[in-house]
Order: structure tokens, then C-alpha cells, then sequence
């Protein structure tokens, strides 16, 4: 009733062009009997409908003039419509509309409309459960029609069970409506004067519903139609004995829910602690009980041993703690200082080519070379020492990449021979200059999938690397031969060597030889961290056999197609 009373008059004054269709139509039913004319009119109104209330009004109308011409497909269509479409829509008088459709299409349960029925009763009945459609007084009535037609128009025992089932829940919805329908509406009428503070966040608390102290409504107060549901203790006391308690317990207790007798007591009282339920429930309370009160002392001895091994491990653990961050400084301060050579290292090693550049460039610019054999040697110098600090500056710049995860690659078959080929034909300047001797042993029509362009600076870098440790033996040799799905690339020189607790640590970033031999040469400290980032990218392997003053090898394993 007091959903009914809300929708009143809230829906727009229907049109004039509706009004004298529909009046019209009225006539012809009603007076002339003219049904078949009077339809017309109806449906003629529904062109006009301006809103929910018009056209649920004039399909109502529809359904019962088709009924009057015996036409039931006609009439199962229009009450349908008004069941599925307009199921909250209510009359003039606050009566909805759906009560008159479905009331007429269960008269239609001996027609051919039988089997259709069905689904506009589930429909019905959903959105009487949902509060869709509103409850009156009429719909215990309306209810027990449908029961009666069960079995006539339910041929499917799942079908029965559902409907039967929703009918029962809607029962039991009447009944608490009777109940408490009075202190619902007085609840509601308080709290809209300002009277009631009674809240739960947005909801508006109602307790002792029917008498009952276990019992409490929640009500959202501020929506058009107030909506709520019905808390009751033993439920929720069930609820929170099957799944709030722990599986496990130190001690073996008792709990229960019990009415406060007198006043409410909270505390402990002879080892039994009682506590309020809830401000909701002043009139219960929890009772937690040991069943075994010896356990106390032993539980106490239990506890010492355990806070005397806790702390023990609780200094343990401090003093690894303590270790590892020094630990970790150490390592904090040794970065500090790579970096500290990386820069200095960068420096120096951008210097050089740049002087040398600024240098010959000036020497050509302004005309002190007057052979042109000796200008093209100078600009051959130029470009080498150009080369050179672009394969510098592209080591730092992949390794920044690899750092950030930004490093991408484009994947093709790679010739391995003419990699290596390509590569001392772009080193050919520098080994020429520094007088190295390259010996190959290369087999042919070895390929390995992968990025060329990162291979080959994998090559320039080992081979830099064996020039600028080689010291007075100046040779270099590069063998490759196939191994077992896998292909095999040798780099040897006859360099100053590593020493063997060195070895290790050759590929970590910023790593420099710390030896008296390797004093004085320069390098960033990345080529060889490229190196063995690039290899194992390409799913290869890279590993490194030396002897301190007769020289290095550096073994790469790529995978073969």
C-alpha cells in the first residue's frame, strides 16, 4: 500500500489525442458493443500513450476486448505484454496492472495459450518476489489461484518445485508484512519527521519486530520505494558458529548465546568471559567458557619456553639481519666505486678518439695536407677512430637498454662465417695498425638463427677485447666447427691472461682485471657484460679458459639450424 501510494500521481497527465481515443473506444466497448471498432480505438490510443501508465492502460484494455471477440491469441498477447513489460506500472486507484493480466491470462488455461501461460506466471511471480510488482492486499488471493492451477499448467515437476517454491517465499513475505506492517510504517514515518536516529550506515534499524528481541529490519529509507530485508539472531548465531570460530584452539572452550538476565555483564568472571553481542542485541550476550581451567598453568610454562626460544631466534635474526645490511653496503660502496672507474674509464676513452678526430679534421680543414694520398689517410683515420667510438658508445647504449628491458632484437638465419668475416673487415684498420695476426679455421655454411647486428658486435667486442690484452704476442685466432646441434666459436690471443680467481667475475658490469699487467689499458667495463647478455638473449652459452701471461680463449655456443 505505501509503494502504491508513492506512484500516485507521479506519472504525467496523458495527451489529449489519447484521452479522446481511449474515451471513444470506452463507448464502443462498453455502450455500442462494438468490439471489433472499439480495438481500433485502443489501439489507436497506444500510438498516443505518453507514458508507462497510457500504454499499460490501453494494453490492458486490448486484452480484454479480444477476450470479449473470443480472440485468445490476441488477448494472451496484450496481458503478456503488461505481465513482462509494465509489471510495476499501477492504476489510478494504486492497483497494478499486472494483477488484472495475469488474472485474465490464468482464465485462458483451457485454450490453446495453455503451454505460454507458464513463463508470464514465473515472470510474475519473480517479480513479485523482487518487489517489482507490489504487494496489496489481493495478492494472497492472486497466489492461491495459481496454486490451484498448478498442476494443469505445470507438466515438469522442476517447473512445480519453482513455482511452488516461490509462491512459498512470497507467503512467508505476506505474513512478516502482517506482522509488522504497523511498526514498519510507524518506523518509517519517525524517521522522515526526524524523530528516529536509529542507523546502520544508510539503513534504518527497526528491533523487536513482533515482539521478537532476536529479531531486526533493515530498511534503505531514502529510495522512492523503501527496500530492506529481516536479520533474525538464531540464523545469524548459526551462521557464525559454522564458519566464524577457528578450526584450531590452544584451549578447549565452550561458547554460547544466552539472554541477559538482569543487568549485562562484560568482563571476565570466574575465568568465563561474557561480552554484549551486539549494541542491536542489548538483550544477549556471549558466553566463553574454559573446559579445563588446569590448562591455565600449563599454558603459562608453555609460553615462557616459547617467548625464550622466540627470542633467542629473534636475536638470531637481528644479528644476520645486521651482517646482510652490511653486507649490502659493502656491495653499495664497491658500485659506488665501479662506477665512479666506469665514468672516469668513458672519459677517458671518448677522449682519445675525439682528439684524434679533432685533430686529423683540422689538419684537413685547413689545407696543411697537401697530398691528397696523405687527405684520404687522414679521413681513413677519421672514420676508424668514428667506428671506434660508435661501437664504444653502442655498448653503453645496449647495456642501458638491457638494464631498462628495452632491448629488442630482429631475428633472421645469420651466416656465422660471414659474420666473422664482416666483422675484421671492420676492425681490418685497427688490426693493420696495431700489427695483429688473425688466423681462421672457419667452417663453411654454418648458420645460427639470431640478430645479425648484435652478433657481429659480439664478435667486435671479444676481438677488441683480445687486442687491448694482448701485449707484445700479437695474434689472434678464431676457430669454428659444429658440436652436437650446436655451433662452436673460438676466440684465443696470446695476451697477459686472467687470473684464475678473476674469472668469475670478467662478465659482471663495470668488472675491470685487477692486475699489474692490465694497468694502464682503458675500456668502459661493458663489452664483455654485452657480450654475455647478447649470447644468452640468442639461448647460447659463453664461457672463458685462460692462463695468467700465454693468453685467453673465449669459447661461444650458438645454437645451429
Amino acid at each position: 500500500a505505501y509503494h502504491a501510494e508513492l506512484k500516485i500521481g507521479m506519472e504525467p497527465a496523458p495527451g489529449q489525442a489519447y484521452l479522446d481515443a481511449y474515451t471513444s473506444a470506452q463507448r464502443q466497448e462498453f455502450q455500442a458493443k462494438d468490439y471489433r471498432k472499439a480495438a481500433g480505438l485502443y489501439s489507436g490510443s497506444l500510438v498516443h500513450a505518453s507514458s508507462d501508465h497510457d500504454s499499460a492502460r490501453s494494453l490492458n484494455a486490448l486484452g480484454r476486448v479480444n477476450r470479449k471477440m473470443e480472440d485468445d491469441t490476441g488477448s494472451f498477447h496484450y496481458y503478456a505484454k503488461v505481465v513482462s513489460d509494465f509489471a510495476s506500472v499501477l492504476d489510478n486507484n494504486g492497483f497494478p496492472y499486472a494483477y488484472y493480466a495475469l488474472s485474465s491470462l490464468l482464465t485462458l488455461y483451457e485454450s490453446d495459450q495453455t503451454l505460454n501461460i507458464l513463463p508470464e506466471v514465473i515472470s510474475f511471480l519473480n517479480n513479485l518476489q523482487e518487489g517489482i510488482v507490489p504487494l496489496n492486499n489481493t495478492t494472497g488471493d492472486m497466489l492461491d489461484r495459481i496454486s490451484s492451477l498448478t498442476g494443469t499448467l505445470l507438466k515438469d515437476s522442476a517447473c512445480t518445485r519453482l513455482v511452488e517454491n516461490r509462491i512459498a517465499s512470497i507467503d512467508a513475505t505476506l505474513s512478516f508484512i502482517k506482522n509488522n506492517g504497523r511498526l514498519i510504517r510507524k518506523s518509517l514515518e519517525q524517521w522522515r519527521s526526524g524523530q528516529s536516529q536509529s542507523r546502520i550506515v544508510e539503513y534504518l534499524v527497526i528491533q523487536g519486530t513482533s515482539s521478537d528481541p532476536g529479531t531486526l529490519v533493515l530498511i534503505d529509507p531514502a529510495r522512492p520505494n523503501p527496500t530492506g530485508c529481516c536479520l533474525n539472531l538464531e540464523s545469524i548465531w548459526a551462521d557464525f558458529i559454522k564458519s566464524g570460530l577457528p578450526d584450531e584452539s590452544e584451549f578447549d572452550y565452550s561458547i554460547s548465546l544466552s539472554k541477559t538476565e538482569g543487568e549485562s555483564r562484560s568482563g571476565n568472571v570466574n575465568l568465563v568471559h561474557y561480552a554484549t553481542l551486539s549494541p542491536w542485541f542489548p538483550e544477549f550476550e556471549i558466553r566463553i567458557g574454559l573446559q579445563d581451567e588446569d590448562m591455565i598453568d600449563q599454558f603459562v610454562k608453555r609460553r615462557r619456553w616459547s617467548y625464550g626460544i622466540a627470542l633467542v631466534l629473534l636475536l638470531g635474526a637481528m644479528l644476520i639481519g645486521i651482517l646482510l645490511i652490511l653486507r649490502d653496503i659493502a656491495r653499495e660502496k664497491h658500485l659506488g666505486r665501479l662506477r665512479s672507474d666506469f665514468v672516469s674509464n668513458v672519459t677517458h676513452e671518448l677522449k682519445t678518439p675525439l682528439t684524434s678526430i679533432h685533430l686529423f679534421t683540422e689538419s684537413v680543414y685547413l689545407d696543411r695536407v697537401e697530398k691528397d694520398s696523405a687527405k684520404k689517410e687522414y679521413l681513413r683515420i677519421i672514420l676508424n677512430e668514428t667506428e671506434r667510438l660508435k661501437r664504444m658508445i653502442n655498448n653503453i647504449l645496449d647495456f642501458s637498454k638491457k638494464e631498462k628491458g628495452k632491448l629488442e632484437y630482429k631475428y633472421e638465419n645469420v651466416d656465422v662465417t660471414s659474420l666473422i668475416q664482416s666483422a675484421l673487415t671492420e676492425l681490418d684498420y685497427w688490426l693493420q695498425e696495431l700489427n695483429f695476426t688473425v688466423q681462421t679455421d672457419l667452417s663453411e655454411g654454418m648458420q645460427v638463427p639470431g640478430d645479425p647486428d648484435a652478433l657481429k658486435q659480439v664478435v667486435i667486442n671479444l676481438l677488441d677485447n683480445a687486442m687491448k690484452f694482448s701485449g707484445s704476442k700479437k695474434e689472434i685466432n678464431i676457430r669454428m666447427t659444429p658440436e652436437n646441434g650446436w655451433v662452436r666459436i673460438e676466440f684465443s690471443d696470446k695476451g697477459i691472461g686472467i687470473p684464475e680467481d678473476q674469472l668469475d667475475h670478467i662478465f659482471e658490469k663495470f668488472y675491470r682485471v685487477n692486475h699489474e699487467l692490465a694497468e694502464g689499458i682503458g675500456g668502459t667495463g661493458l663489452g664483455l657484460t654485452v657480450v654475455k647478455e647478447i649470447i644468452e638473449d640468442h639461448g647460447g652459452k659463453i664461457y672463458v679458459e685462460s692462463v695468467l701471461e700465454e693468453g685467453s680463449t673465449f669459447i661461444l655456443l650458438l645454437k645451429s639450424i
